[in-house]
């Protein structure tokens, strides 16, 4: 049987003290969900493991049933084959830096994105990106102040989850490490 490798981002975990869920109980419930050789990164739900699932959508829907049972939450997931996340990433404008850029991934390509409002929230300095299921900013200033990443997801119209462009490329290099 053929695995394929996926990255794993769950959204709101151990954010503000919601979500809590230990990377130890988060690699558990993998395994429970049928992933093999699971490698969590950070504490904020990130993920790369083997699985024989082939699609995002039913695999992120183990994964959340098994996170469920463990933590007592279902938190939204987002899957990525690893060839998608790499196509992402090396689809990023080569003068966005990566800790200067935020990527938020959503399940499905949203299907009416308010790009008027994705516009009128990006500040001075910042720019944007939206493709498929992902929307790139890169925020020279940092997101901290910016009216875009809190706005984001309900101009996207999805659930999405966000991370920052340097934490994509670190799970990737995890990911390709075997």
């Amino acid at each position: 049987m053929a695995l394929t490798r996926w990255v794993l981002l769950l959204r709101g975990v151990n954010v503000g003290g919601h979500g809590r869920l230990p990377m130890a109980e988060l690699r558990a419930a993998l395994v429970e969900s049928g992933a093999r050789n699971p490698r969590t990164l950070i504490q904020s739900g990130n993920a790369v493991f083997d699985h024989e699932e082939t699609a995002a959508g039913p695999l992120a829907e183990r994964v959340c049933a098994a996170v469920a049972a463990r933590a007592g939450f279902a938190p939204a997931a987002m899957a990525l084959e690893v060839g998608t996340l790499a196509a992402i990433l090396d689809a990023l404008p080569p003068g966005w830096p990566r800790e200067e850029t935020h990527v938020w991934v959503t399940a499905a390509p949203p299907p009416a994105p308010r790009l008027e409002r994705l516009a009128a929230l990006a500040a001075p300095g910042e720019a944007w990106r939206l493709e498929g299921r992902w929307l790139a900013l890169h925020a020279p200033a940092g997101v901290g102040r910016s009216k875009f990443a809190p706005g984001a997801e309900a101009a996207l119209g999805v659930p999405a989850t966000a991370r920052k462009a340097s934490v994509l490329a670190r799970l990737l290099d995890l990911a390709r490490e075997g």
